[in-house]
């Protein structure tokens, strides 16, 4: 029994070293970066830090990932045999258990496939330069807020929450960094730029057309705020209430399945109601914890933070992941859609953090690492959500 349990933990450990090893090595990239004046230098470190993970994608065995069997690969294999663009958009694939044509898929990620395919003519190519494009989208919206936030906390925040989904839901990975990258623009009132960086994240995946409510949130909360009285011994700042609704609307919502699919209808992605209307929907407590305790770091540091928009924004992000991750108990694809909020994690905690003494931070920043890892080992080891564990190397891999 004993010799069982050695052998186990040498074969779980031998899964991760990849993994954790990337992971730390890039965001010690990302790290020294932080610290380093010279412009020149950062640039290649950070190069270096996106290099890693994207070279740990490039290298993985086609079977690491669902989605890449599902339909990564035979878009490619399509577009390798396709004489031109059009005859490839026509091709069909055997995706879900049913016949599509390559059309079906967003545009954005069917011309990046046939350009890999034409090009460099392997899938590993293919591989490599989207984990690129998802990596560096991330560490570019962090970059560009490292004023306010600690990058290398924000990198690895990413890696251990998002990095093994992103090597499964390729395209929705796509249009999550996007989005995120997009976000820092949108902080920095260049609205046109925002849109345009959404509609762009849209052609990888339509329900980053998301992007539209985390823009409204946006806007509500930039105005400043006044105290309104709603009886002798209570007042309430006007943000403080917007937060109220938000959370009443976001619940009532989710948890009323005819709005639901109105809300989706009208946003274009009424297909990721499937499954979910005709589900009976509950309170998740176990989807809802890790989004509980990034609302407790960001409750414990509040007063720290003097930047009053950027609070209750966050804050109010976190309750609409709160309230779309009860979509887990009814729906898989509906649940797709709490992701764009969750990906906020990458900056809510990095920034609350950043704001609070050196004493303080030291603590808080050792039990958030320690809670990053249980989450990761547990879902993504334990659980092996998305099939990304054990991580092996294509066999016949080359660039």
């Amino acid at each position: 029994m004993e010799i069982e349990r050695r052998i186990c933990l040498v074969e779980v450990v031998s899964f991760m070293w990849a993994y954790v090893l990337s992971f730390l090595g890039s965001t010690l990239c990302v790290y020294s970066a932080e610290k380093i004046n010279s412009k020149e230098v950062q640039r290649i470190l950070l190069l270096l830090a996106i290099l890693i993970t994207s070279l740990l994608a490039a290298f993985r065995a086609l079977s690491i990932g669902t989605d890449v069997l599902n339909y990564v690969q035979p878009m490619f294999i399509n577009a390798q045999k396709a004489n031109n663009f059009s005859e490839y958009l026509n091709s069909p694939i055997l995706s879900d258990w049913s016949l599509v044509p390559v059309s079906s898929f967003e545009y954005g990620y069917t011309i990046i496939v046939f350009i890999c395919a034409k090009l460099f003519g392997n899938i590993f190519s293919l591989l490599f330069i989207t984990q690129f494009v998802i990596i560096g989208c991330v560490l570019i919206g962090l970059w560009r807020q490292r004023k306010e936030l600690l990058v290398s906390l924000g990198i690895f925040s990413y890696y251990f929450l998002f990095y093994n989904t992103s090597l499964n839901m390729v395209r929705q990975s796509i249009a999550m960094a996007i989005l995120f990258m997009a976000f820092s623009y949108l902080r920095n009132r260049k609205i046109i730029t925002y849109f345009i960086l959404m509609i762009i994240a849209t052609l990888f995946h339509r329900t980053a057309i998301i992007g539209i409510i985390i823009f409204l949130l946006y806007m509500s909360f930039y105005r400043n705020s006044r105290t309104v009285r709603l009886g002798n011994n209570l007042s309430l700042n006007t943000k403080t209430i917007k937060l109220i609704f938000i959370g009443i609307i976001s619940f009532t919502i989710v948890f009323i399945p005819s709005i639901f699919q109105i809300v989706l209808k009208l946003l274009g992605i009424s297909q990721y109601a499937e499954g979910y209307i005709t589900n009976k929907i509950h309170f998740s407590l176990n989807g809802s914890l890790v989004c509980l305790a990034i609302i407790l770091i960001v409750i414990l540091c509040w007063d720290a933070v003097n930047n009053d928009k950027l609070k209750y924004l966050y804050m109010g992000l976190l309750i609409c992941d709160l309230a779309t991750v009860q979509l887990t108990t009814a729906s898989t694809y509906a649940s797709r859609i709490s992701l764009y909020f969750m990906m906020f994690y990458v900056y809510i905690v990095p920034t609350f953090l950043c704001r609070i003494t050196d004493r303080k931070r030291k603590l808080a920043l050792v039990i958030y690492i320690l809670l990053l890892c249980l989450y990761w080992y547990y879902t993504i080891v334990y659980l092996k959500y998305n099939d990304t564990i054990p991580y092996v190397i294509a066999p016949n891999f080359n660039f």
